[in-house]
């Protein structure tokens, strides 16, 4: 590129926030290169001539992670919404659930009766669009891996 090295656009997509993936391609490449790229987040550093092969499994690994942050953002996002549609009392109850609480633990904590807990549990399933308790807790696991 004649304004900018590979490495400097990367830097200034870095510095934009932009969350793209980069596969740095050159034809002066050294390794102090290619560690800076990589530390800076790029996928692959691939020297010319290179293979046909080795980019477009370089692209391929590039599109596969970026699909993969952007499900990991919608999950952050949807775990996001549903904890802010809670009531107070959904929320003292998903911290208990956290915590590895049972029903009767949480029951008496919070000066309710087992049942009520189970009453509440089920509400949190249903806003959170889950049918177990542990996917509830895998969902904000995933959800919360982002933040």
């Amino acid at each position: 590129m004649a304004e900018m090295s590979g490495l400097a656009l990367q830097q200034r997509l870095n510095a934009l926030g932009a969350s793209i993936p980069v596969i740095v391609l050159t034809g002066h490449g050294d390794v102090p290169m290619a560690v800076e790229a990589m530390k800076a987040g790029a996928v692959d550093f691939l020297q010319k001539p290179y293979r046909e092969q080795a980019l477009l499994d370089s692209i391929n690994t590039a599109l596969c992670l970026d699909a993969a942050a952007r499900r990991s953002s919608e999950t952050t996002d949807q775990v996001d919404q549903c904890v802010a549609a809670l009531t107070e009392r959904e929320r003292e109850l998903l911290d208990h659930l956290l915590a590895g609480k049972t029903s009767k633990e949480t029951a008496k904590a919070l000066g309710i009766s087992p049942r009520t807990v189970d009453a509440h549990r089920r509400n949190l399933l249903r806003k959170f669009g889950v049918g177990s308790t542990k996917a509830l807790l895998g969902l904000l696991a995933a959800g919360s891996a982002e933040n």
